[in-house]
């Protein structure tokens, strides 16, 4: 398409883009912060910011579909000012409102919008478009939460539910037997005997859109494997069906799972210097690591998970973590579980 955009042109782009992206409003936030920095910087030349900013693969793709949606944010803005200029009659305005507004088709048209994560389906394609860190210098790697298991005893978790307060023991012990995240252990997660003398848990997901993730999930256990599974099933046994929830006085979501944080992490202080690095997440990623040891499918984990796609799964977990054991015999979700492209079952059963 030629620069010389016409006004229909550039309402075609705008409309094109916004019909591609699909992101969550905290992620729409998180994108328009980015797209600030970035802007302040050098607006009209995304690469030398990246170069300059010395960003990795992960970060440099993370910003550029942010710049990309800053941009088509401000496309749209140009154009309703165009619009209104020009009722206005206010030849002037208008003139620099198409002028931005066809320097904002430019740019979006340039990189080569990527919202269908094409990166990832075609990484040959994509991966002469990185332009790689400014300097020739070793980058120190971050630490991602799952490697918070490295050196961890195989115990760990024995000793964090020994050292936490009594108020969040049981919290402590439903995230070791599920997984699950704090945010949908503050929501309540809710224990049952299923028909068939299975330990049942049903889990309101959290991070949860249109398109990602389980807004449900229901895992069904053996209650005789495991120490914990049977410890959660004595109390169902001599209660009836419960709900394990976060302890709190407070009416603050985030203050309520940051209260948790702060208890596991003491708790994991208490347990000596290998322990610095547990938070509550820790839990979730030994749970993937001992279904990957049980050498579940990537649909079985991604369900487990609350996933919708089996992609995401490969941010959680070691195998050689692993400790095996769950005794986790199906899985019912709402979505199909996208295998790649291609979607696969919502009720999953596992071959353990």
């Amino acid at each position: 398409m030629s620069q010389n955009y016409t006004l229909s042109e550039m309402r075609n782009i705008k409309n094109l883009m916004l019909g591609k992206i699909r992101i969550s409003e905290q992620t729409r936030k998180d994108y328009l912060g980015k797209f600030d920095s970035v802007s302040r910087y050098a607006i009209n030349d995304f690469n030398r910011y990246a170069m300059d900013k010395n960003l990795s693969k992960t970060s440099y793709y993370t910003y550029k579909a942010a710049y990309q949606y800053g941009m088509v944010v401000q496309l749209d803005k140009l154009l309703k000012a165009y619009n209104d200029s020009s009722k206005q009659k206010d030849k002037l305005s208008a003139k620099e409102c198409w002028a931005a507004a066809r320097e904002c088709c430019r740019i979006i048209e340039e990189m080569n919008p990527d919202y269908a994560i094409q990166h990832i389906h075609n990484p040959e394609k994509h991966a002469s478009r990185f332009p790689g860190r400014s300097t020739g210098k070793k980058i120190k790697k971050t630490n991602s939460k799952r490697r918070s298991l490295a050196g961890l005893p195989i115990d760990w978790q024995d000793q964090i539910f020994k050292n936490v307060s009594a108020k969040y023991k049981t919290s402590v012990l439903a995230l070791t037997v599920t997984g699950c995240r704090p945010e949908e252990l503050r929501k309540g997660i809710d224990f049952f005997m299923s028909e068939d003398g299975l330990l049942g848990v049903k889990i309101d997901g959290a991070k949860v859109s249109e398109t990602k993730g389980q807004k449900v999930r229901v895992l069904y256990f053996d209650p005789k494997i495991s120490v914990l599974n049977q410890a959660i099933k004595k109390i169902v046994d001599d209660h009836g069906p419960i709900t394990i929830k976060l302890s709190s006085n407070n009416s603050d979501p985030t203050k309520t799972v940051n209260a948790f944080t702060r208890a596991v992490k003491y708790a994991a202080s208490k347990a000596g210097s290998k322990f610095l690095k547990v938070s509550p997440y820790t839990f979730r990623h030994q749970k993937t690591s001992d279904l990957k040891k049980e050498g579940h499918s990537e649909e079985e984990v991604a369900a487990f998970l609350g996933h919708r796609s089996t992609r995401t799964q490969q941010q959680y977990g070691f195998v050689q973590q692993g400790r095996g054991a769950s005794g986790i015999k199906r899985v019912e979700v709402p979505n199909q579980i996208r295998n790649g492209v291609k979607p696969s079952r919502s009720k999953i059963a596992f071959n353990s």
